[in-house]
C-alpha cells in the first residue's frame, strides 16, 4: 500500500495525445487521467474555493451523534459529500495506517461508526466517556478523506501483475482532539474572527445641573472618558491585527503595525492640555465608529485567492463534537472560504483590508491645533464614517492624504475630491466641494461647524448668525456661558419681551406727544407775551426773581424747550436700548423747569383750564415706563441665569457634542466669562424657542407717601380771594423757612466734622428713617473688641442711610435737606475708615487671618466699595499708604491694606 495524499501538489503541464494504431503504456494512460483529475481539482478548489459547502450539522439524538447530509470542499480540490443523514451508535479508536495523513499521526483520535457498519474494535458509543476517560467536549468532528493506493501483496488465480494498483477513498468522520484543531490554519478565517473580537463603544458625558459649572470641570470629565476608551482601543487594535494576521499581514509587509498607532494613539489621548478637549473625545468616537465598521467587514468574509493546498488537503472541520454551538460561532466549524469572483469576494477583502488601514490613517492624521476660519460644513449625523464630512481635527492634504482613506466608495471610484471636509480647498478643485453651503443640502441632517474655539464668543456668535442668515440654513445659534458668575452673564440680543415692547412704545409716544404739544405751546406763550404791551403783563409771580416777565419767560420757555429735545433724545430709544435712569432724570428738570415756567406766569394762562404746561407738570405717565423698567429688569436676571449652563441644563437636558449641529437643532456656543472666548460647543436636537417669563409686578403701594412727584414743588394752591396779600404773606413765610432750614442745614454741616455725633444728626434729618441701634457693633461677625466692633457697626449703619438717600434721590423723593447731607456722609464714612485703620495700626505684632483686626478690615473694605466722592477715596488712600509705610514688617497687615483697591 502506498500514500497518494495530494493529488495537486505536482501539476502536469502535458498530456499524450493518441494516435491510430498506437500502442498505449500504462504511463500514458495515467497521465491522461492525472491531468484530467487535477484540472477538475483546480476548477473546484480555485473556482470556487474550499471548506464546508452545506449540511454537516451535528446534533445529538437520544445520546447518539447525528451527522445530516451536506458536502464540503478540501484545499486538494476533492469533493467530500454525505449523502444522507446518519447516526452514529458505535465508535473506535482510529489509526491512520493506509494514508499516513500528517495531521492524524501521533494524535489521540476516534472514529464514528455509522449505523450498520462493523468494525474491529468498536464500541457502543455510550460508553464513550468510559472508555476513553475524555468528555465529547474535548474532541472536534471532522470528516477525512481516506485517500491511498492499494495493491495486493497476495494474488491467486492467474497472473497479478495484470491486476494494477487500486486508488482507495474511504470518507470517514473523525473526533480529534480540541488540542489539535485549535493549531489548524484551515480553521482560520475573517467570519471566524468576526466572533472573537468585540465591537467597542464609548462613554457618553452625561451633562446634570450642578455637574459642571467650569470649563476645567468639563475637560476633565471629557479626559476620564477619553483615557478609558483610549486603553479599549489599543488593546482591541492589537487583538484585531493578532487575529487576521493571515489576512492583514501581506498589506503591512509582515509587521504588525498596531504598535506605531496604540504609541501615537496614547500620546494623543494622554495630552495633558485641557484645550479643544471634544475634539480628543470626538477622535476618539470616529476611532471607535471605524474599527466597528471594521469589524463588521469581518463578518462572512471568507475569502481566499489560490489557497495554500496543505490547508485541509483531505479532510474539512464540521464543528465542535458536543453540537452546543450554532454553526456561525462555532470555533471549530470550518466555514466555506470563497474565491474572491464569487459573491464580490474581492470586494469585501478589499473593504476590509482598506479599513483597517483606515484607523492607521486617521491616528497619524489628528491634529488638534485650533482652526482660525469659521467654517459650516454639510454632514450626516447617522451615517458610516466615510459618509460624514472630515473633522477639522485631521490633516487631509493631498501631501498626508487622508482624503484617500476616507470612504471606500469614493475610493473606488476615483471620487475622493468629492468628500466634504473643513480643509476641502486644499485637496479638490470642485466648487460644490469648496462652497457647499451654495449647493443643494437636503441629503445632509448635519452640519459640522468648526474653527470657532479661542475666538471672543460674540464674535463668533455674530459670524455664525450672518452665515446661518446668508445661506438659509435651518439651524439655531446661542451663547451660554459655562460659569455661574452672574454679573458676567451676557443677554442674548433679540430676546423679546412678549407685549412690554407695544406698552414701553405706546408710554414713549404719549410722552413724546405730550412733550411736542409743550413745545409748541412754550413757543406761542412766549410770543405772545413779547407781543403784549407791557402794561397788559401782570406782574412776575416770583417775587424773589428780579427779572421782567419778558425775559423771565424767554429765558425759561428757552430752557424747557431745550430739556424737551434731550429728553426726547432718551424716548427714541426701544425698550431694549432705553436707559430709564437718565431719561427719568432729564424728565424730572423738564417738570422741575416747566414748574417754575408755569409759577411765574400765573395769569398770563388764566384763561386757560388747563394748558399743555400744566398737563405736563401734572402728567406722572414716565411713572409707567418705570414700573416696565423694573420688570424689565427682573427679566433680563432670569434672562442671565437662562443664559449660564447650569440653568440651561435643567431646562433643556439632551445636550450633546457633535462637533456641529443637527438640521433643525440648536447650536450652543459654550464660552467663559473669565476669558468672554469660546471653549466648547454642545448641541441640542430640536430648535431652541425662548419661553416668556412670568413678569409679576409688585403689589401697588398704597400708603399716604407714595409721590411720583412733589406735586406741591410744582404747584401752588391759589385762593383768589385778596390773592395779591395772600401771595405776599406766604412768601414771607416761605422766606422764613428758608433761613430757618439754612441755619439747620449749616449747623448739621458742622456736626458732621465728628463721626461720633452724626448719627442723631442724621437721624433729625429724615425722621422716616429708622436707625437699628441694637445692630451697631453688633454685626454677626464675631468681633470682640468693642471698639473695633462698634466702628463697623456704625459704618454699616451709615452705608446702609446712604443707600437709603441714594435712592431717594433717584427717586424724586429727596429733599433739598437729604441731598445736602448725603453729598457729606462719604467724608465722615472714610473718616470711620482712617479711624480704624490707625486703630488697627498699633498692634506690636503681625495681625493674624482670622484675628478681630483681619474681619474688620475685610469687612471695611467692601463697605469702602460705594465710596464715590473724590475727597473721601482720596482720604482712605492717603491713610492706607501712609500706615503701609509704618507697617512693612507685617505680612498679613500688609496683605490687608493691598484690598483697599481705591
Amino acid at each position: 500500500m502506498e500514500s497518494n495524499l495530494l493529488k495537486l501538489k505536482n501539476r502536469l503541464d502535458h498530456f499524450p495525445v493518441f494516435e491510430e494504431n498506437q500502442v498505449l503504456t500504462e504511463e500514458q494512460l495515467n497521465q491522461v487521467v492525472t491531468y484530467l483529475d487535477q484540472q477538475t481539482r483546480l476548477s473546484r478548489r480555485s473556482l470556487h474555493g474550499y471548506g464546508t459547502v452545506c449540511g454537516l450539522h451535528l446534533s445529538m439524538v437520544n445520546r447518539q451523534v447525528q451527522l445530516s447530509k451536506g458536502c464540503g470542499l478540501t484545499s486538494d480540490g476533492d469533493l467530500l459529500e454525505w449523502p444522507s443523514d446518519a447516526t452514529f451508535p458505535n465508535f473506535r479508536l482510529f489509526k491512520d495506517e493506509n494514508a499516513k495523513y500528517p495531521m492524524l499521526q501521533d494524535a489521540l483520535v476516534y472514529e464514528l461508526l455509522p449505523a450498520g457498519v462493523k468494525k474491529e474494535g468498536q464500541l457502543s458509543f455510550n460508553l464513550f466517556s468510559q472508555q476513553t476517560q475524555k468528555k465529547l467536549s474535548d474532541f472536534a468532528a471532522l470528516l477525512y478523506l481516506e485517500s491511498y493506493l492499494f495493491d495486493p501483496d497476495v494474488c491467486t488465480g492467474g497472473d497479478c501483475d495484470n491486476k494494477g494498483q487500486t486508488q482507495l477513498n474511504q470518507l470517514r468522520v473523525l473526533l480529534v482532539p480540541k488540542s489539535l484543531a485549535s493549531k489548524q490554519a484551515s480553521l482560520l478565517s475573517a467570519g471566524k474572527s468576526f466572533f472573537q473580537l468585540s465591537k467597542l463603544s464609548i462613554q457618553r458625558l452625561v451633562l446634570t445641573p450642578g455637574s459642571i459649572d467650569s470649563y476645567t470641570k468639563l475637560a476633565n470629565a471629557y479626559q476620564s472618558i477619553i483615557s478609558s476608551s483610549s486603553q479599549a482601543l489599543q488593546a482591541a487594535l492589537k487583538s484585531a491585527y493578532s487575529q487576521l494576521s493571515f489576512l492583514l499581514a501581506d498589506s503591512f509587509n509582515n509587521q504588525d503595525p498596531t504598535q506605531a498607532w496604540n504609541q501615537k494613539l496614547g500620546q494623543l489621548a494622554g495630552a495633558t492640555t485641557t484645550a479643544g478637549k471634544q475634539y480628543r473625545y470626538a477622535f476618539l468616537k470616529d476611532l471607535v465608529q471605524a474599527y466597528n465598521e471594521f469589524l463588521d467587514s469581518c463578518y462572512q468574509l471568507n475569502v481566499a485567492c489560490l489557497p495554500d493546498i496543505n490547508l485541509s488537503p483531505k479532510h474539512v472541520f464540521i464543528g465542535d463534537a458536543a453540537a452546543q454551538i450554532e454553526d456561525k460561532k462555532d470555533p471549530f466549524r470550518q466555514h466555506f472560504v470563497e474565491t474572491p469572483f464569487q459573491s464580490h469576494g474581492k470586494e469585501k477583502l478589499q473593504r476590509c483590508v482598506f479599513l483597517f488601514k483606515r484607523l492607521g490613517a486617521l491616528i497619524q492624521a489628528a491634529d488638534f491645533t485650533d482652526q482660525q476660519a469659521l467654517k459650516i460644513t454639510p454632514s450626516k449625523m447617522h451615517a458610516n464614517l466615510g459618509e460624514k464630512a472630515i473633522p477639522a481635527y485631521y490633516r487631509v492634504s493631498s501631501e498626508d492624504g487622508l482624503f484617500k482613506s476616507w470612504d471606500f466608495e469614493r475610493s473606488q471610484k476615483d471620487e475622493e475630491t468629492a468628500i466634504y471636509s473643513y480643509h476641502a480647498p486644499e485637496y479638490s478643485q470642485l466648487p460644490e466641494v469648496r462652497s457647499p453651503l451654495s449647493y443643494d443640502l437636503t441629503a445632509y441632517d448635519h452640519f459640522r461647524i468648526e474653527g470657532h474655539l479661542g475666538q471672543p464668543f460674540r464674535t463668533a456668535f455674530e459670524t455664525l448668525q450672518s452665515m446661518v442668515r446668508a445661506h438659509n440654513l435651518p439651524i439655531k445659534v446661542l451663547p451660554i456661558m459655562i460659569e455661574t458668575d452672574f454679573s458676567r452673564a451676557w443677554v442674548w440680543p433679540g430676546l423679546k419681551y412678549y407685549g412690554m415692547e407695544i406698552m414701553h412704545k405706546l408710554y414713549r409716544d404719549e410722552l413724546v406727544n405730550n412733550l411736542n404739544e409743550l413745545k409748541v405751546f412754550n413757543v406761542e406763550l412766549n410770543n405772545k407775551v413779547q407781543a403784549a404791551n407791557d402794561d397788559e403783563l401782570p406782574p412776575l409771580n416770583i417775587e424773589s426773581n428780579s427779572m421782567s416777565i419778558k425775559a423771565f419767560t424767554t429765558q425759561q420757555t428757552n430752557l424747557v424747550n431745550q430739556k424737551i429735545t434731550e429728553t426726547k433724545n432718551f424716548l427714541a430709544k426701544s425698550i431694549v436700548d432705553f436707559d430709564h435712569a437718565s431719561f427719568e432724570n432729564n424728565y424730572k428738570e423738564v417738570v422741575s423747569q416747566g414748574a417754575v415756567l408755569n409759577k411765574g406766569i400765573k395769569g398770563v394762562t388764566f384763561a386757560s383750564a388747563y394748558t399743555p404746561l400744566e398737563k405736563t407738570v401734572n402728567n406722572i405717565n414716565f411713572s409707567k415706563l418705570k414700573g416696565l423698567a423694573d420688570l424689565i429688569k427682573k427679566r433680563e436676571e432670569k434672562d442671565k441665569e437662562k443664559s449660564m449652563l447650569q440653568t440651561f441644563i435643567e431646562g433643556h437636558p439632551g445636550l450633546e457634542h457633535t462637533g456641529g449641529v443637527p438640521r433643525g437643532g440648536t447650536f450652543i456656543l459654550l464660552y467663559s466669562s473669565s476669558t468672554s472666548r469660546v471653549v466648547a460647543d454642545m448641541s441640542l436636537p430640536y430648535w431652541y424657542v425662548d419661553e416668556p417669563v412670568s413678569e409679576v409686578p409688585e403689589e401697588s403701594d398704597v400708603s399716604d407717601n407714595n409721590l411720583v412727584l412733589d406735586w406741591k414743588f410744582n404747584n401752588d394752591i391759589f385762593v383768589y380771594t385778596n390773592q395779591n396779600n395772600k401771595l405776599k404773606e406766604s412768601i414771607s413765610n416761605l422766606n422764613l423757612q428758608v433761613d430757618q432750614f439754612q441755619f439747620e442745614l449749616d449747623t448739621q454741616k458742622t456736626n458732621l466734622n465728628s463721626y461720633q455725633g452724626s448719627i442723631n444728626t442724621l437721624i433729625q434729618t429724615i425722621p422716616n428713617y429708622q436707625i437699628d441701634y441694637g445692630s451697631i457693633g453688633g454685626l454677626d461677625s464675631n468681633i470682640k473688641d468693642s471698639y473695633l466692633a462698634n466702628n463697623l457697626g456704625f459704618l454699616n449703619q451709615m452705608n446702609e442711610y446712604k443707600m437709603h438717600l441714594e435712592n431717594q434721590i433717584n427717586a424724586g423723593a429727596a429733599s433739598e435737606g437729604e441731598k445736602a447731607v448725603y453729598n457729606d456722609m462719604e467724608l465722615v464714612m472714610a473718616g470711620i475708615v482712617e479711624d480704624t485703620i490707625v486703630k488697627t495700626s498699633k498692634t506690636a505684632t503681625d495681625i493674624t487671618r482670622d484675628s478681630d483686626e483681619a474681619k474688620t478690615l475685610e469687612m471695611m473694605v467692601n463697605l469702602t466699595k460705594n465710596l464715590k466722592s473724590d475727597g473721601a477715596i482720596q482720604k482712605v488712600r492717603n491713610t492706607v499708604e501712609s500706615v503701609k509705610t509704618e507697617s512693612t514688617a507685617k505680612e498679613n497687615y500688609l496683605a490687608k491694606l493691598n484690598m483697599f483697591n481705591l
